[in-house]
C-alpha cells in the first residue's frame, strides 16, 4: 500500500481531531504549529505520540526539505502560504469553517451567528495564493440552532472536520474540484475585543445573536454601567419590562439588570463585571 506522506499544519482542538483521524492510514512526516492558549493539548498530543513539529513559519525554511511529501493540510493554520510553497506539493488542501465561497476570513462560525445565519457548515478547499480562494473539494451543511453559540459550533466542528478530512483525502487524487462562484463571496476580518461591544441601535434579534456567539470561551460581548464598570454579558432573555423613556443600553430595575435595544427590552441572566 502507498501510504501518503504529509505535512500537517494546523492548531486548536479541531487540528486535533483531524490529526488523531487520519494518522493511522497516512504518513504525518511533520506538524507546523505555533503555542498558544488553545493549543495545549495539540502540543501534547504531537509530543506523546512522537510526531515530529516545529514552530518555523512556512515558506522560510528551505523549500527542498518539503520536496518528498505528498499532501499539505491545513487546518485552523493562520500563516499563509506562497506559491513556490504550495506548488512542493502534490495536492495542497486547507479546512475552513463555513460554506465558502460566503463566510472567507477569519472566525466564520462567529460571523455566521451574529449574521442570524440558519447554516454554516465545513469546506475542503485546494490552497491557491489568495486565502479561502481554491477549488472546493467537499462540503458540509451544519445547521445553527437558535441555542448555539461560538463555542457549540466548534463542538459540532470538532465531529465534522475529521469526516471532511478523511472524505477529501480519498477523493483529491482524482477530482480538482469546482471553482468558487465570486458572485456569493462575502468576507468577514479578524476581530478584536473592540468588536465585541454591543450595539444598542440594533433590534433585540440582532443584540441575542450577538451575545450568544461570543459566550465562552471567547471574549464576551459586553458593556458599561454609567459608573464605568464594565459588563461582560453571557445570556440574556425578552422582557417586558420598560425601560427609562428614550434610553437605550442598559439600566437596573428592581436590583436586575436590563438591556434597552432599538425595539425591546432584554433581561440580562448571566454576566460578570469588570473594571
Amino acid at each position: 500500500m502507498d501510504i501518503k506522506k504529509i505535512l500537517f499544519c494546523g492548531y486548536g482542538p479541531l487540528a486535533l481531531a483531524c490529526l488523531k483521524s487520519i494518522i493511522i492510514d497516512y504518513k504525518v512526516i511533520l506538524v507546523l504549529t505555533y503555542p498558544g492558549s488553545e493549543n495545549d493539548l495539540f502540543l501534547e498530543f504531537l509530543k506523546d505520540s512522537k510526531i515530529n513539529h516545529t514552530y518555523d513559519k512556512p515558506n522560510e525554511s528551505d523549500p527542498q526539505e518539503y520536496n518528498d511529501f505528498d499532501y499539505l493540510l491545513s487546518v485552523n493554520y493562520k500563516y499563509i502560504f506562497d506559491k513556490k510553497f504550495i506548488n512542493r506539493f502534490k495536492h495542497a488542501v486547507n479546512l475552513h469553517g463555513s460554506l465558502l465561497p460566503k463566510y472567507r476570513g477569519r472566525s466564520p462560525h462567529i460571523w455566521a451567528i451574529i449574521n442570524g445565519e440558519k447554516f454554516t457548515g465545513v469546506t475542503a478547499h485546494r490552497i491557491s495564493e489568495i486565502v479561502d480562494m481554491g477549488n472546493i473539494l467537499a462540503q458540509r451543511v451544519i445547521p445553527i440552532d437558535p441555542d448555539d453559540s461560538g463555542g457549540s459550533l466548534i463542538m459540532k466542528f470538532e465531529e465534522i472536520y475529521p469526516e471532511v478530512m478523511r472524505e477529501v483525502l480519498v477523493i483529491v487524487e482524482h477530482s480538482v474540484g469546482h471553482p468558487q462562484n465570486e458572485d456569493k463571496a462575502t468576507y468577514f476580518g479578524k476581530r478584536n475585543d473592540l468588536m465585541s461591544y454591543i450595539d444598542t441601535k440594533n433590534t433585540t434579534l440582532e443584540v441575542m445573536n450577538f451575545i450568544r456567539a461570543l459566550r465562552k470561551p471567547y471574549p464576551p460581548a459586553y458593556t458599561y454601567l454609567s459608573n464605568g464598570k464594565k459588563v461582560l454579558i453571557e445570556s440574556v432573555c425578552i422582557s417586558k419590562v420598560k425601560p427609562p423613556k428614550n434610553h437605550k443600553g442598559i439600566f437596573t430595575f428592581n436590583e436586575k439588570l436590563y438591556l434597552a435595544t432599538n425595539d425591546g427590552v432584554l433581561e440580562i441572566i448571566d454576566y460578570e463585571l469588570s473594571n
